[in-house]
Parts: C-alpha cells; structure tokens; sequence
C-alpha cells in the first residue's frame, strides 16, 4: 500500500447456502484493488478485481473450487478498451 491509498476489509455470513464470505479492498486516488472468497460446504469461490484510472475495469479473475472440480475466469480489458477472456 502507498500514501493516498486506504484498505478495508469485511467478513460476512450468507445463509443460502450457508457461507463465509470475506473481501479486502485498496483504495486508490483513482483506482482498485480487491479480492474475496466465498467458502461454503461444497465449494470455495475466490477472485480477484483490479482497476486502473477512472476506476475502470482492467481485470476480474474468478476460480470456483470443489470436491473433484475446479473452474477458472479471466477478463481483461486492454487500454482501447477490447476485452479478452480465458477459461484455463
């Protein structure tokens, strides 16, 4: 973290399906990091969301994981503003 910039975090409970959930953010003058995670008794989600100036989307990374699965999602979104996505 660098000066201008504030951190806060949040823990919560959802109840359907029952669940921990937690995120953290940095706050920039004009820009966003935050990240989180959902844990529930059959799966943990957790991402990741980056912004640059103007707070303009630059990426959202999202991995849902389970008993014998996983998934991923990567978006990005390029200065000209063309988004990109990848499932690895």
């Amino acid at each position: 973290m660098t000066i201008g910039q504030h951190a806060r975090t949040l823990a919560w409970n959802g109840p359907d399906p029952v669940r921990v959930e937690a995120a953290s953010a940095v706050l920039g003058a004009e820009s966003l990091t935050a990240r989180g995670a959902s844990v529930t008794a059959d799966y943990t989600v957790d991402w990741v969301l980056q912004t640059g100036p103007g707070w303009v989307t630059r990426g959202l990374s999202v991995r849902a994981r389970g008993d014998g699965w996983a998934r991923s999602l990567e978006l990005g979104r390029a200065e000209g503003g063309t988004w990109s996505a990848a499932a690895p």
